[in-house]
């Protein structure tokens, strides 16, 4: 009967600059049904908001990082491994964020020592890896952390929500059909009709849920692009 042994999962801790971390305390979990051992160096997620005890909580052995380095079959990490690790390490499978394109030369000499390296920003931003889309999902923080940025630095007053009312359509409930534009295009999309109060709209702007108060409680607005 064959004998399977079973995968080591190891998390590196990041460098002083790096606040992310590659696995948190709830991923333990799915991963140990799996028969999957995990080891973490000690500390790798404290910058992340996850200390030691809750890795050790969801099941996860704490150790040091050379140990880690060693005894891992899969390595976790967002920024490359320096040289001299890089080195010592050998047919182990690496994912993280390794800007492949700029770091060919420590993407090759890995590959001399057999190991397969897995850099999730080089993933297709298609339909079928849109789970595995780090780009997408960085890129959202990055943008919702620049705004927050961005308030502490305007000096004057910075409202959550802006928008200009002469910039936006104003629709009025009538009867049974929906008219998607101003130049009378018809189109029966909706129980009830709506019509445009004011007809001159800027270009590219979209009529998508708008909500005013002549509409009651309960009733759906049609999505009309213009």
């Amino acid at each position: 009967m064959p004998i399977f042994s079973i995968m080591i999962i190891g998390l590196l801790k990041e460098p002083t600059f790096e606040t992310r971390s590659s696995l948190l305390p709830e991923h333990i979990a799915p991963l140990k049904k799996l028969n999957v051992e995990v080891i973490v160096e000690s500390g790798a997620g404290e910058t992340a908001f996850a200390t030691d005890d809750k890795f050790k909580e969801a099941g996860a052995s704490i150790t040091s990082r050379q140990e880690v380095l060693q005894k891992a079959d899969l390595l976790l990490m967002i920024n490359p491994l320096s040289d001299s690790e890089s080195a010592t390490i050998q047919s182990k499978v690496l994912i993280g964020f390794f800007q492949s394109l700029s770091n060919f030369n420590w993407i090759q000499s890995l590959s001399k020592n057999n190991n397969t390296v897995f850099s999730m920003d080089m993933l297709p931003r298609t339909t079928r890896a849109q789970s595995m889309d780090v780009l997408s999902s960085q890129a959202n923080i990055a943008g919702y952390k620049a705004v927050l940025l961005a308030s502490n630095l305007y000096p004057k007053y910075f409202p959550i929500v802006y928008k200009k009312t002469d910039k936006y359509m104003v629709l009025e409930k009538l009867n049974t059909q929906v008219i998607r534009d101003y130049n009378n295009k018809i189109i029966k999309l909706a129980k009830e009709k709506l019509t445009l109060k004011n007809p001159e709209l800027p270009e590219g702007i979209r009529a998508e849920y708008i909500k005013t108060p002549h509409f009651q409680k309960g009733e759906t607005l049609a999505k009309m692009p213009i």
